[in-house]
């Protein structure tokens, strides 16, 4: 879900964007099977898998989500200032103008000099 969070803050993945998704699965080991083309599944041969509900990985997902989100606009407005060796300078986000710009175009609620 970090991508998600990622694409919050406007940012874009593609082939050599460096993204690395990490998915895992809380299911059952089972033995290794034979591939569905070399075996005749047995008439009636079930199992049961008792999973998490929708609406309980929803909340898991926006919470990842959030939280990079957050992670990335912390980055942004807390960073220390830095030269390169080119002599380019970095600097944070000026937090007061940023917000001035929100309130004006009416992302965020509020008026100036708050």
């Amino acid at each position: 879900m970090a991508g998600v969070g990622i694409s919050r803050g406007g940012g874009g993945t593609g082939f050599s964007s460096g993204d690395i998704f990490l998915c895992f699965s809380a299911a059952p080991l089972t033995p290794p099977q034979a591939p569905k083309y070399e075996q005749r599944p047995e008439p009636g041969s079930t199992y049961s898998v008792e999973a998490v509900n929708n609406e309980t990985l929803d909340v898991i997902f926006r919470a990842a989500a959030d939280a990079t989100e957050e992670a990335i606009l912390n980055a942004l407005f807390a960073a220390e200032e830095l030269e390169g060796y080119t002599g380019r300078k970095r600097r944070s986000l000026p937090v007061q103008r940023v917000k001035e710009i929100l309130i004006d175009a009416g992302r965020i609620p509020g008026s100036r000099g708050n």
